[in-house]
């Protein structure tokens, strides 16, 4: 049976490079789509999936608030011998 391990990270928008404000909107099941975040840039955040990548988890999910990503992570997690 394969077991998982899992981690959870959260990681701060840089700052903005203008005083433009971000557009949040929802629809009515609770999805939310954030506009305009390009402004910063988005190699912070690929920089960040290739880390993880490199160390081997992959990542399931990944939802924006207040400026913040949160991500859940997985890998398979290595047999322990005795």
């Amino acid at each position: 049976m394969v077991k998982w391990e899992y981690k959870i990270s959260i990681h701060d928008f840089p700052e903005k490079q203008n005083d433009a404000d971000d557009v949040i909107e929802c629809d009515n099941t609770g999805n939310c789509f954030v506009h305009d975040t390009p402004k910063v840039g988005l190699d912070w955040l690929e920089n960040i999936f290739m880390e993880y990548g490199e160390q081997g988890w992959e990542l399931t999910q990944c939802g924006y608030h207040n400026r913040s990503v949160l991500c859940i992570w997985k890998r398979k997690k290595t047999e322990e011998k005795d």
